[in-house]
């Protein structure tokens, strides 16, 4: 008899370290890639000029690095060094931001892409508030091999900021008058 209720006991013991362990196991972290955007654009509205309107983001860019893509933010501190943007690439427009909003994220194979929404200074005499904000951009977040999520790339209608970067960046060094 008291074999077998060693046996119970043992049975429920591990059975219960199956449901535990199983338990413990969580899906993807769904709001990692929308943290990961913003915490950029808290860094974005953060900088010197932002209170205007105007952004001087390339001032401290090097604060950023963990939130991009290697390949993406050396892209960006190129182009940032060489001068060969003439456009915010965190908002897809010429004339300052006041507020951003965030959309619903979407997967696209490995992909998590996260809408960015802009209130442009076009509106610069109006309070920021991000019900003004028109859709500008999509973020392309990624998960790297440590498990940590990245901005792999920017989306815009029709281009997106790496391929534009890298021919801007080439054309560039091919011909200097080819730089803004």
């Amino acid at each position: 008899m008291r074999s077998i209720s060693w046996l119970v006991l043992a049975t429920a013991i591990f059975g219960g370290l199956q449901f535990a362990a199983s338990a413990a196991v969580q899906p993807p972290q769904k709001t990692a890639p929308v943290a990961v955007v913003k915490a950029m654009y808290a860094w974005y509205f953060a900088q010197p000029g932002s209170a205007a309107g105007v952004h001087d983001w390339w001032k401290n860019l090097s604060e950023t690095k963990a939130l991009f893509d290697p390949v993406l933010f050396g892209l960006l501190a190129t182009a940032s060094d060489l001068r060969v943007i003439d456009v915010d690439p965190f908002t897809n427009s010429q004339s300052g931001a006041l507020a951003y909003r965030i959309g619903t994220p979407s997967t696209k194979g490995v992909a998590t892409i996260v809408p960015v929404a802009i209130q442009d200074c076009l509106s610069c005499d109006k309070p920021a508030n991000p019900s003004r904000a028109r859709a500008a951009l999509k973020a392309d977040v990624r998960k790297q091999s440590d498990g940590s999520y990245v901005i792999y790339n920017l989306l815009y209608d029709g281009f997106d900021l790496r391929s534009w970067l890298s021919k801007a960046i080439a054309k560039c060094r091919a011909d200097p008058k080819n730089c803004p």
